[in-house]
């Protein structure tokens, strides 16, 4: 299996994402209980996903079958999905993958293997796969059919279970465009639901529209998988992945390295292989770090240059009024968490044709929104768009233009505190995802009584439709918590109090008014006299940076 899935030497490479590893590792054992439910995970392109699936994938000791698919590979008719799907499920099925599976991407080939080794379960839907596709009119919806019921006849046939690793879940929608098919997660749901030994673990770059196929109650699909989010690596993962690939970087190098590629691993590889032939070439350089970063964004030969040209491409194709579109990017890159009314004015648009715009870019994982304010969701990518305009060649890291791109580097390229306060609601959600049924001292909410900590189902953003209530965290069971996050370095004060208490209160009109049970605030750096009077007349839960390391630390 190792030569064609995951090298040795890559898998040396994984750093962290314990805790998903974990869950899946849970998550597995659980399918032989007949409990549990599938995976989807979600992030930035090249954040982690597949290493974190074929991480996974390769600790599978046989004692299941393990299949991996990319759904980017798959083909966009159903007719070239349906045998992907079937030829690499029996690629898995048969080797294992220890072969190269060049051969088995040919369906005739498949099946005289699948005949040769007596499997008749795979031998006869690739027989009936071709009697298919030999016909003038072809039924494309039993096609995919034969497909997604194969892994679970397989186990069945073999009384063993299987794990199906699916990359690019979201691709499986370009299928709704055929009119045989037009809603393929139906389809995809009435497999599922006669499938008790198979389960699925899936990735997917598509963030906002995964959110929507998966948690959304509209959703075909919604019920059978737990959304769980890839983040860039923390300052420590950061250090400990850059020391992986080089070994002469300082503790400094490794802070300038963390800073700029904001935690994410592509940006962090990419960094370190040049800064590799930096330091072969020239030796130790002056502000070699950053000299490093700028080559990497700004050139044309750089890999992250290259990266973020794909997605700013990419993202853009897949959305409409690629000018408007594009022009929006570009103001944004000058300056970051502009409002609505502020990109109408810039684009020369009304603000309900502005408001789609930024709808789809926001769709696309291109913004994020937070406070009625519009921001970059990856500020490398950010740096990329002001930078670009340029079209810098190929340099060396002596040149004059490089010295005077670091000296500008600290004005251009910042991130957001809007970008880090989401880094943080993740890791909140990640502790709050833990509660389940401890007691702990109240003192570490500002309230003298004990605080039993609950279960929830449900942990995620809320935004009414309208767009005006946003709260960073709803959590929901048997009763209701309505988190916000400050992390800032000051004090929160009555105002921030205030505001929150009021959002809740005034509620949008689709938060039920007898879901409320606790208001939670947390601020990074405490808070004023005055708010935390307010929070106990109003009976408001609050924590502080150092409440809420203690909670984490008794979650373990």
């Amino acid at each position: 299996m190792e030569p064609y899935m995951y090298p040795a030497s890559r898998k040396e490479m994984f750093t962290n994402r314990e805790h998903l590893r974990s869950e899946i590792k849970i998550n597995l054992d659980q399918l032989e209980k007949g409990k549990g439910k599938h995976l989807c995970f979600v992030g930035l392109r090249k954040i982690g996903k597949t290493e974190l699936l074929k991480y996974s994938l390769s600790e599978q000791n046989g004692s299941r079958i393990a299949i991996y698919l990319d759904f980017e590979e798959a083909g966009l008719t159903p007719e070239t999905f349906a045998k992907y799907y079937y030829c690499m499920t029996a690629y898995w099925a048969l080797t294992g993958a220890e072969v190269d599976p060049l051969k088995y991407f040919d369906l005739n080939f498949v099946v005289q293997e699948a005949i040769k080794n007596d499997e008749k379960t795979i031998a006869n839907i690739g027989l009936a796969l071709n009697a298919e596709l030999e016909k003038i009119k072809i039924d494309q919806r039993y096609l995919l059919e034969l497909a997604f019921g194969m892994p679970e006849q397989i186990a069945r046939e073999k009384n063993t279970f299987v794990v199906i690793y699916i990359d690019e879940f979201q691709e499986i929608l370009q299928l709704n465009k055929f009119r045989q098919i037009q809603n393929i997660l139906a389809l995809f749901r009435a497999n599922l639901q006669k499938q008790n030994r198979t389960r699925y673990i899936t990735a997917g770059s598509a963030t906002r529209l995964l959110e929507n196929i998966i948690s959304d109650g509209a959703s075909p699909i919604f019920g059978h998988f737990t959304l769980r989010y890839v983040e860039p690596f923390t300052k420590e993962d950061s250090f400990e992945f850059a020391g992986k690939l080089l070994g002469f970087l300082t503790d400094m190098d490794k802070q300038i390295i963390y800073k700029l590629a904001a935690g994410h691993p592509y940006y962090i590889y990419s960094l370190c292989n040049r800064l590799e032939i930096m330091y072969e070439r020239y030796g130790r350089l002056d502000d070699m770090v950053k000299k490093a970063f700028v080559l990497e964004v700004c050139s044309k030969d750089g890999d992250i240059n290259k990266h973020c040209n794909y997605v700013f491409s990419i993202s853009l194709a897949k959305a409409r009024g690629y000018a408007s579109l594009r022009t929006i990017l570009l103001e944004l890159a000058q300056k970051d968490g502009l409002t609505l009314s502020e990109i109408s004015r810039m684009i020369k648009r009304n603000t309900g044709e502005t408001l789609s715009y930024l709808d789809n870019l926001l769709n696309v994982d291109m913004l994020i929104k937070s406070d009625k304010k519009y921001y970059f969701k990856d500020q490398v990518l950010r740096y990329w768009l002001q930078m670009f305009r340029l079209g810098i060649e190929p340099m060396l890291p002596t040149d004059k233009v490089i010295n005077e791109l670091v000296s500008e580097l600290e004005e251009k390229y910042q991130r957001t505190s809007t970008e880090l306060g989401f880094a943080k609601q993740s890791e909140i959600q990640d502790v709050i995802e833990r509660f389940d049924g401890q007691k702990v001292n109240g003192a570490l909410f500002g309230i003298t009584e004990t605080v039993k900590l609950p279960k929830f189902e449900k942990v995620e953003n809320y935004s009414s439709e309208d767009g005006q209530v946003e709260i960073d965290l709803v959590c929901r069971n048997n009763e209701t918590w309505f988190v916000e996050i400050k992390w800032k370095n000051r004090p929160a004060g009555i105002r921030d109090i205030r505001q929150f208490h009021k959002k809740i209160k005034s509620r949008g009109k689709n938060i039920d008014e007898n879901e409320v049970h606790r208001l939670w605030f947390i601020s990074k750096s405490g808070f004023t006299k005055s708010a935390l009077e307010f929070s106990y007349v109003n009976e408001i839960l609050i924590s502080s940076k150092r409440e809420l390391e203690s909670i984490e630390a008794i979650l373990g």
